[in-house]
């Protein structure tokens, strides 16, 4: 696969996780008059409010989470939220239950969004006892959330594409020839 399609895919990806994400919030008021709140499914946010993004390189690398930031203060300039990223490279849902009181809870949000799966997955076909352990830990760390009152919208994982990645690996056995 060459990189501009690989680029091309990756931009058409982010646009429909965009789509997706945003798609819920709604106004309280009318086009007229300033947004004080937005509707994010059974969540209000309002001026002071966080929003945690939680996951692993995805989150990190900054790209859907800027979308949604620049969503919020261009369509809501009125509404200030803070938005904090804990996305860590790596990371599974193990790991983001491990740093979910220092990482998500500890920033009081009131919107936790997930994006974990890929390392769980490790990038192999489905097997049962890994998928288990994903379901597992995934339940838990929404069951924490749920706890502590905190609104959710998971997002899951982006694909894996099995027969790129074997391309990929073969082309980079051929250029170390």
């Amino acid at each position: 696969m060459n990189r501009t399609l690989s680029f091309r895919r990756m931009r058409f990806a982010s646009a429909l996780l965009f789509a997706g994400v945003l798609q819920p919030f709604t106004s309280t008021l009318s086009a007229d008059e300033p947004a004080t709140s937005v509707e994010v499914g059974q969540c209000e946010l309002s001026t002071g409010d966080t929003v945690v993004f939680l996951g692993d390189s995805i989150t990190h690398q900054r790209l859907y989470t800027q979308y949604i930031e620049d969503f919020f203060i261009t369509r809501y300039p009125s509404i200030q939220l803070h938005f904090h990223n804990s996305g860590i490279g790596g990371d599974q849902a193990w790991d983001a239950l491990q740093r979910l009181q220092r990482d998500v809870l500890d920033q009081s949000p009131e919107l936790v969004t997930i994006l974990l799966g890929m390392n769980d997955g490790r990038y192999q076909p489905f097997n049962r006892e890994i998928f288990d352990t994903y379901q597992s830990d995934m339940s838990k760390l929404l069951d924490r959330l749920e706890e502590a009152n905190v609104t959710v919208s998971p997002i899951t994982p982006t694909m894996f594409d099995e027969g790129a990645a074997r391309a990929e690996l073969e082309r980079r056995r051929v250029t170390k020839r």
